[in-house]
């Protein structure tokens, strides 16, 4: 449930959520951040989320549009949607470090979304932080992957 040091060289687990104040950028499989408001979703392996592709993608095919006009292009976080999935995204940056969800989000692009952000980056990282302006491809030191535990049976699905 917890283990771990908060001193940016290396990761925190609290209360059983890992990285919850944001050390490193992890890329998430199964949120692709599209153009005009277009968030597009695949929150496992195989079709039993909705879609229509057995497995992730970095160019989102066969995914949920989850589409949104609203999307918050760039600033703090002051409203988040809760899709009936239990999938939740920021869709509007009017925030500010000290109101509402005090977490950052930056760009709109066509990539795979970071989460959690980079600890040199001080207030702009935490839970809720999220970076859409990167491309899927584009590597860093303070980039990792974010492991996933899938049980037999979703693996055979």
């Amino acid at each position: 449930m917890f283990w771990g040091k908060p001193t940016g060289a290396q990761g925190v687990k609290a209360l059983g959520i890992e990285n919850p104040w944001g050390n490193l950028w992890r890329r998430i499989d199964g949120w692709h951040q599209g153009n005009a408001g277009h968030t597009l979703i695949k929150l496992c392996k195989g079709t039993g989320d909705g879609t229509t592709a057995s497995n992730f993608s970095d160019v989102a095919a066969g995914y949920i549009d989850i589409y949104d006009e609203s999307l918050g292009n760039e600033g703090y976080i002051s409203k988040m949607k809760y899709d009936t999935r239990g999938f939740r995204y920021p869709i509007a940056c009017a925030g500010s470090e000290t109101t509402y969800y005090a977490d950052y989000k930056w760009g709109s692009t066509n990539c795979v979304a970071l989460v959690g952000g980079y600890w040199k980056n001080e207030q702009l990282c935490g839970m809720y932080c999220v970076r859409t302006d990167f491309d899927y491809d584009y590597c860093y030191i303070t980039i990792g992957s974010s492991p996933s535990c899938q049980s037999k049976e979703e693996l055979s699905a």
